[in-house]
């Protein structure tokens, strides 16, 4: 028998586990198809350029092109991903890297304020 007070066993019981990086990356191509982005993502980054984003997206009304690198947990850019980072906002690009604790961010940026995001760890792109 658990000594844990009901309601707080419960709860626990309730508590999503984090987000995988696949389960976010799907998360995030989602969002962007709802919101009228054409999505390509690579199904096998194996066979990709080292470090390439994990998802190009272009919104024809919109007159954009974004690149996104999804991380969870800890994880961090490589030097590859930072690498195209980089190649890619010297280039006047906007690139990203979402993160599921920014959630809000990544919206916004899908819906076409970029401006209002990017100042803070974890997202950040140029137009």
């Amino acid at each position: 028998m658990s000594n844990a007070h009901p309601v707080l066993a419960d709860a626990a019981a309730h508590v999503a586990p984090p987000l995988t990086g696949p389960q976010w990356e799907a998360r995030v191509m989602g969002w962007a198809r709802a919101m009228g982005w054409i999505v390509f993502h690579p199904h096998d980054a194996r066979r990709s350029e080292p470090g390439y984003p994990d998802i190009t997206a272009v919104h024809p009304g919109k007159r954009r092109a974004i690149w996104i690198e999804c991380k969870t947990g800890r994880g961090k850019l490589t030097l590859e991903q930072a690498a195209w980072r980089d190649a890619l906002r010297a280039a006047g690009c906007e690139w990203y890297e979402a993160r599921p604790e920014r959630e809000a961010d990544v919206l916004a940026i899908l819906a076409g304020r970029p401006a209002d995001v990017g100042k803070g760890q974890g997202t950040g792109g140029q137009r």
